[in-house]
Parts: structure tokens; C-alpha cells; sequence
């Protein structure tokens, strides 16, 4: 029996090259492959939590539109307040102008008048002035308990007259007594602490 040797062809580097670059990319595949899912789940946990954030950012976003609209009513109630015054403003305005219209012929007939007038015053005479107006209160006081005994004065007044009518009548008739005279005197003698 003979023994036949085999050859077998080894190939060429370019052979090896490929090979070993199949390998290297059955490997990284492999490997990949292998880390996928760890990396799947990582990206996952990544996604939840950017969902997550931008849950929060809308619900932050959602509180803030309706703090904005919050504000827009009270800005809206303030708007319309601020209208409220301002034409209030321009009827006391208007007013005003047509006040100062009627006042100022009358201010500027008066104003040589007032100079005058302040010229003339002395210091003593612009305190005793600020005196009498210091006792207004009073004097109002007093006039008002005053008016009442004034209004009597109508009703009194014709009866005052009528009683200095009886005086009058009254004294002729006393002086045409006989010995008035003297006894007018002598009255009077005692009034003056002489003897009579």
C-alpha cells in the first residue's frame, strides 16, 4: 500500500487579508450585536427621560399660559380703570378750563386792586387779619345761637315800640302831676346822699 500525500494550495496573502477581514467584521458585528441591546435600552432610558423633560417644559409652559392669561384679564380690568379716570380726568379738566374762563376777566379786573390792597397792609394788620380768621369758628358758633333770638326781633319790634309809646305817654302824664317838681328834687337829693 502506498501512502499518497495530499497537497493542499495555500493561498495567497490577498486570500488571508480577506479572511481576517471577515472575521474582524464577523467579530465587530458580533460585538455589536452582543452591546445592541444594552445600548437600546440605554437610548430608551435617554428617550423617557427627554419625554419626560418635555412633559415638564409643557406643563411648565401650560401654567405659564394661563398665568398669562391671569394677567391679561387684570391687565384688561386696569385698562379699562385707567379709562374710567382718564375721562374722568378730562371732565375735571374741562371743568376746570371752563372755570379758570370765567374766572380770569374777573381775576385780572381785580389784580391792580389786590396789589393795592397788599400794598397797603401792614404787618400788623395782616396778623390781626389771620386772628380774625382764627375765630370764625367761634363767631360762626355764636351766630348761629344769636339767629333764633334775631328772628324774635320781628315779632318784638313792634311791641318795643309800642311800650316806648306808653313811656312817653306815661312821663308827661307823671310830669303833669302838681309837685312833681319837688318831688323830683327831693328824689334826687336822696340819690345824691343828702339829707332831705
Amino acid at each position: 500500500m502506498s501512502t499518497a500525500i495530499v497537497h493542499v494550495p495555500i493561498p495567497g496573502g490577498s486570500v488571508v487579508s480577506a479572511v481576517r477581514g471577515t472575521l474582524d467584521w464577523s467579530v465587530r458585528t458580533a460585538t455589536f450585536l452582543v452591546a445592541a441591546p444594552n445600548r437600546l435600552a440605554a437610548l430608551l432610558s435617554t428617550v423617557e427621560q427627554l419625554v419626560g423633560g418635555v412633559q415638564q417644559i409643557l406643563l411648565a409652559t401650560t401654567e405659564i399660559m394661563e398665568a398669562a392669561a391671569r394677567v391679561t384679564a387684570r391687565v384688561d380690568v386696569i385698562a379699562s380703570r385707567a379709562d374710567v379716570i382718564v375721562e374722568r380726568t378730562n371732565s375735571v379738566v374741562d371743568s376746570a378750563a371752563a372755570l379758570i374762563a370765567e374766572i380770569e376777566p374777573i381775576a385780572q379786573k381785580l389784580l391792580p386792586h389786590a396789589e393795592t390792597v397788599a400794598d397797603s397792609l401792614s404787618d400788623e394788620e395782616v396778623r390781626a387779619l389771620m386772628g380774625m380768621l382764627d375765630r370764625l369758628p367761634d363767631l360762626e358758633r355764636s351766630a348761629e345761637a344769636l339767629l333764633p333770638i334775631l328772628a324774635t326781633m320781628e315779632t318784638v319790634a313792634p311791641e318795643l315800640h309800642e311800650l316806648l309809646l306808653v313811656t312817653e305817654d306815661l312821663r308827661r302824664a307823671v310830669v303833669g302831676i302838681p309837685g312833681f317838681k319837688f318831688l323830683r328834687g327831693r328824689g334826687q337829693a336822696k340819690l345824691d346822699g343828702g339829707d332831705v
